[in-house]
C-alpha cells in the first residue's frame, strides 16, 4: 500500500503489527509492544462508545476553537488504510517519523482560537479548511468522546510540558507504564517536539502528538476542503467512516451519516416500553375488574 505524509512523502509500505517489527533489542522492544497493547486496546473500546455528531448550525457545519483534528492524503485507498487501521504512528508501515519531533505517535492539531492568537490563527484556520492543495483532506475527530480523552491524555508534547515546568506532577498524572513509553521509546529519539507546549506560537502550542494512534471510528468530521469527489465516491468514504458528516471547505454539508440509536437511546426505548407493557396490564386488569362489576350486577338484577 501507498501512504503519503506532509514531511514524509509518498512511500510504498506495508501494515505490520509494531511487536513484529525489531526497533530497539533488549527491554526498549518489551515497551515497543507494550504501546501495541495500549492502542489495540483502546481501539477495541472506542467500538463500543458513542460517538457525538458534527454540530451544525443554519444548514452548515459549525467549526469552533479547539477542534481536534489531522490531516491525510486525499486518495480513496489512503482513506481505506486509515478507516481500517486508525490514524497510524508511520512505524506501524516501518517508517520512522521523519522529522523526530514524536516517534511512535500520530500527531493532531486544532482549531486555533482567534480570540487568544492574532491573526496568524486566523491564517492557519483557514489555510487548514480552505487550502487549494487538493492532495490533502482534515479529518475531525471527537474529543469529548472518553477514548479520544484518554489519547489526549497521553499526548507527549504536554508530557514534555509538565515535565519541564513541574516534574513533580509526572507520577501522579501518569501510569508507570505511560511514563516508561515516554521515557524508553519517545522522548531519546525526538528532540525536535521537547518544547512545543512551552512557547505559546502557533501553531505547535496546539499541536498534540498520540502515541501509537487514534481509531478511526473517533472521526465525527471530514472536510474535503477544495477536493471534489464524485457521489459514488463520497458514498465510500461515508462507509469507511459511518460516524462522520462529509463537508466542504465552504462548511457546506455533502453529507450526514444516518443517526444510528445509542445504547443510551436503546435503553431508554427498552424503559419505556416496560412502562408502557405495564400500563397497559393495569389498563387490561381494570378492564377485566369493571366487567366483572358489570357482570354481577346484571346477575343481581335478574334475581330481583
Amino acid at each position: 500500500m501507498k501512504i503519503l505524509g506532509a514531511n514524509l512523502g509518498a512511500k510504498e509500505v506495508k501494515y505490520k503489527p509494531l511487536s513484529e517489527r525489531r526497533f530497539f533489542k533488549g527491554n526498549r522492544q518489551n515497551v515497543v509492544q507494550k504501546l501495541e497493547q495500549l492502542y489495540l486496546g483502546l481501539l477495541e473500546e472506542s467500538k463500543k462508545t458513542d460517538i457525538q455528531p458534527f454540530p451544525q448550525k443554519d444548514d452548515k457545519v459549525e467549526i469552533l476553537a479547539g477542534m481536534v483534528n489531522h490531516r491525510c492524503s486525499s486518495s480513496l485507498d489512503s482513506l481505506k488504510t486509515l478507516s481500517q487501521y486508525g490514524i497510524l504512528a508511520s512505524e506501524w508501515f516501518g517508517q520512522i517519523e521523519s522529522e523526530r519531533e514524536a516517534v511512535f505517535c500520530s500527531f493532531v492539531d486544532r482549531i486555533h482560537s482567534e480570540e487568544e492568537h492574532d491573526y496568524k490563527a486566523e491564517a492557519l484556520n483557514k489555510q487548514r479548511l480552505k487550502s487549494r492543495n487538493t492532495h490533502f483532506i482534515v479529518l475531525f475527530l471527537d474529543s469529548t468522546n472518553p477514548i479520544m480523552e484518554k489519547l489526549l491524555h497521553l499526548d507527549f508534547f504536554e508530557y514534555e510540558r509538565i515535565k519541564k515546568l513541574t516534574p513533580e506532577q509526572i507520577s501522579g498524572i501518569y501510569t508507570s507504564d505511560e511514563i516508561e513509553i515516554f521515557e524508553q521509546i519517545i522522548e531519546p529519539f525526538s528532540p525536535g517536539g521537547k518544547n512545543f507546549h512551552i512557547q505559546n506560537m502557533l501553531p505547535y502550542c496546539d499541536w498534540s502528538a498520540i502515541p501509537g494512534g487514534i481509531p478511526s471510528t473517533l472521526v465525527n468530521g471530514i472536510c474535503t476542503k477544495m477536493k471534489v469527489y464524485s457521489k459514488k465516491e463520497i458514498e465510500e468514504i461515508a462507509k469507511l467512516f459511518p460516524n462522520a458528516t462529509i463537508f466542504n471547505g465552504e462548511l457546506e454539508i455533502i453529507y450526514t451519516p444516518k443517526k444510528e440509536k445509542s445504547t443510551q437511546d436503546l435503553g431508554r426505548e427498552t424503559l419505556q416500553e416496560q412502562r408502557d407493557i405495564a400500563l397497559l396490564d393495569e389498563i387490561e386488569t381494570e378492564q377485566t375488574r369493571q366487567g366483572k362489576i358489570v357482570t354481577n350486577e346484571k346477575e343481581n338484577q335478574e334475581e330481583l
